[in-house]
């Protein structure tokens, strides 16, 4: 199969040795316009039919307990749980 594209540029002759072109600004937009829509259609195409190979083929997620961590687990020392506490209780009581 065998495309042709009109760029929409003319060859209108040679003045002084130099060639002469006439461009047509709507048919040069809908061409570059056309491009984009296709260049942007294949790319969505593309990703979409990658996403659905990926999750056919990748193995499944083992499910976690979801966890809040605390202080305690993070390491924090009890005397610095205890300062930080006192400090918010005396901060509560003073503005209030």
């Amino acid at each position: 199969m065998i495309f042709y594209f009109d760029f929409g540029i003319s060859f209108i002759g040679e003045e002084n040795g130099y060639r002469c072109f006439t461009y047509n600004s709507k048919q040069l937009n809908a061409n570059r316009y056309g491009g984009v829509f296709v260049f942007l259609s294949l790319l969505i195409t593309c990703v979409t039919v990658m996403s659905k190979l990926v999750s056919r083929f990748a193995e499944p997620e083992l499910a976690m307990p979801a966890r809040t961590p605390s202080f305690k687990s993070q390491g924090v020392p009890n005397e610095h749980i205890a300062a930080i506490s006192a400090a918010i209780a005396q901060y509560k009581t003073n503005n209030n």
